[in-house]
């Protein structure tokens, strides 16, 4: 993988066009293997989920630029028309539940473990496309996701 300091200027200052084919066509590959993966019997597209809510909100915050971002994934993932409300609601909880965001990163690390190298790195540059929407990724969440990188 590039360095993550380079991926992490290149994401934030991407035009929005550019931002928005890379992030449709990195998740056209990683969305259909995650759905047919599976750990400790949850659904690869669910920790995957959760994975990205506990990632786009490490900083604390969670915007309305951040959920329009990931409403093409939840629709995809889900197939049902998840809101703003709802998500915010997730947000809050998880962000004062460390056993829950403990729980789902051990989730993630071992299905990452399950994907090839190239799938590895596709989900974690899915990761920090999600979290650069609000053109600044902010140390929290670098740190959360540069913890997958060593897997």
């Amino acid at each position: 993988m590039k360095d993550f300091d380079a991926l992490f200027s290149e994401f934030e200052s991407m035009d929005s066009l550019r931002y928005e084919f890379f992030l449709t066509e990195t998740a056209k590959e990683v969305i259909p293997i995650l759905k047919n993966a599976a750990e400790d019997g949850v659904n690869g597209s669910t920790i995957f989920f959760y994975y990205i809510l506990c990632t786009i909100t490490a900083d604390g915050y969670f915007f309305e630029d951040e959920y329009r971002i990931i409403y093409p994934i939840l629709h995809n993932l889900f197939s049902d028309t998840v809101n703003f409300d709802e998500c915010k609601k997730n947000f809050k909880r998880t962000k004062r539940n460390t056993e829950y965001i403990q729980k789902y990163t051990d989730q993630m690390n071992n299905l990452l473990m399950l994907l090839t190298d190239k799938l590895k790195e596709d989900v974690i540059l899915s990761l920090l496309l999600l979290c650069s929407v609000t053109k600044k990724i902010t140390t929290k969440e670098k740190k959360f996701i540069k913890q997958l990188v060593y897997i």
